[in-house]
């Protein structure tokens, strides 16, 4: 097997968080568990996890390949989008495609999602397994006309019993891959919008960085992967005064400042949805979230680009 990586594999990119740091560089960390006190630090000493991306099998491959596809063709050319989607009029498609791909990464890189997949894996595994035990008959037809070896139905028992399952990272990097371009193109084509956050309550961010929404710009829903059950409206947190919203055709249509109760509950929903840390620009900034109300919202002009694994 791969040996164990000792890279800090970043789950929450720093070309990212740089933009939540203060005039010093450094930005505020709370852990939401609240074991850790808020503490000080740089963008690259946060959102990390060592070894993350490693691949395990085969253990003669590149065990760093993920983590170098990630940072070429997913992290670096979103740098100067992420810039853009903060102070330019308008965005124009290689950097909407390039910010798609980023936040579609963003939805599936994180350890909460890595343990999201690998229990729908896992769960599916033991179905599997119970379906077996119930039928051995059936599984030992089968595995005599895929090997021409016939097997007692106690004798399947028996391996059914001795064998057990497990499943690696592997997994959760094979479907990171195969769902990000999805995801990706979904978001290209929705409506791209922009809310302001007043200066009392400016934005923060998470493990995550991401708040989604089902219905409507105001219904903070629980994350979960992609748009499943409904969650059509993202909002993304670009730097403290300003998000990307992206929501269906039939979304948010009108451009302003997002009013404070509205912020508040992005932050909120920043706080729910993060794994285990938020950041934020100030010790104040992460104090404040509370449900609230809708907000206004800013349009951005932004085909989608296939970063290619």
């Amino acid at each position: 097997m791969t040996p164990f990586r000792n890279a800090r594999d970043h789950y929450h990119p720093a070309l990212h968080l740089r933009h939540f740091t203060d005039a010093n560089g450094v930005l505020w960390a709370h852990d939401r568990t609240n074991i850790t006190a808020p503490f000080r630090q740089i963008a690259p000493n946060v959102g990390f996890e060592k070894g993350l991306y490693t691949i395990l099998d085969p253990a003669d491959g590149n065990a760093a390949a993920f983590e170098a596809w990630l940072a070429h063709k997913v992290d670096g050319p979103a740098a100067n989008a992420l810039e853009s989607a903060a102070s330019a009029p308008a965005l124009g498609p290689p950097e909407r495609s390039a910010l798609s791909a980023f936040i579609a990464a963003q939805d599936l890189r994180t350890p909460r999602a890595r343990e999201r997949v690998l229990a729908l894996y896992r769960a599916g595994l033991r179905r599997q397994w119970a379906d077996w035990r119930s039928r051995p008959q059936e599984l030992a037809d089968a595995i005599a006309n895929d090997s021409g070896t016939r097997y007692t139905t106690e004798q399947v028992l028996e391996m059914l019993e001795e064998h057990d399952f497990d499943v690696s990272t592997n997994a959760w990097l094979d479907f990171f891959g195969g769902m990000v371009n999805k995801i990706a193109r979904r978001l290209f084509n929705m409506r791209w919008l922009r809310a302001y956050a007043p200066d009392e309550v400016p934005f923060i961010t998470s493990d995550v960085g991401i708040v989604k929404c089902r219905g409507g710009a105001d219904s903070f829903v629980e994350w979960d992967m992609g748009f499943i059950d409904g969650r059509d409206i993202w909002v993304f947190p670009v730097k403290p005064d300003v998000a990307v919203v992206i929501a269906a055709g039939d979304g948010p249509g009108m451009s302003g400042p997002s009013n404070p109760k509205w912020a508040r509950a992005v932050n909120c929903g920043t706080t729910r949805t993060g794994g285990s840390s938020r950041v934020s620009n100030s010790h104040q900034a992460a104090q404040r979230p509370k449900p609230a109300l809708a907000a206004g919202w800013a349009p951005v002009l932004l085909g989608y680009r296939t970063p290619g694994v």
